[in-house]
Parts: C-alpha cells; structure tokens; sequence
C-alpha cells in the first residue's frame, strides 16, 4: 500500500515534461560518455601503432653521414683563382647581368 501511495504521488509531483527532459539529460550523457569513450580507445590504439613501429637508429646515420661528409672536404684542396680567372668571371657576371636587363 505504501509503494502505490508513492507512486501516485510520484505521478502528481511529476509531469510529461519534467519526464521527457530527464531522459533527455540522461541520453545525452550517455551519448556524451560513449562519445568520450570512443575518442580515448581510438587515441590509445594510435598510440599504441605508432609505439609500435621500428624506430632507425638516427643517431648512427648521423654519424655515417658527417663522416662521409668531412672525408669529402678533406679531399678538397684550396686553389686560388689566378687574377686572369677573376677578370673572367667578373667579366661573365657582369655581361650575364646586362643580358638580363
């Protein structure tokens, strides 16, 4: 008897409205904790892909490659231009120049 009194009082308290807006909130925060349930899996598996691919070792090319490099320039030799070779290619800048004008 006790529960049909509280549920006529519930019913009397209650409208269609006040109903319809409570599970409205309560769709939308279930809606709102799949949604961000959703997001957090899909960002872990990225995570865990990217983790999980081979990582080079750059450390060891950067090696290699500097010194590859400084051999190359320890090969070269200084040679200076003879005064003929500067007036020629002075000369070819500045004829280039004139032909662009």
């Amino acid at each position: 008897m006790l529960k049909r009194a509280s549920a006529a009082i519930r019913r009397l308290l209650h409208t269609e409205q006040d109903e319809s807006t409570f599970h409205s909130k309560r769709s939308f925060f279930k809606r709102a904790a799949v949604s961000a349930i959703s997001v957090t899996t899909t960002a872990g598996l990225a995570k865990a892909v990217v983790d999980s691919t081979p990582e080079p070792n750059m450390r060891n090319h950067y090696t290699k490659d500097s010194h590859a490099g400084e051999d190359k320039l320890r090969e070269r030799e200084y040679v200076l231009m003879s005064d003929q070779e500067k007036a020629d290619t002075v000369q070819t800048l500045i004829d280039h120049h004139l032909d662009q004008s």
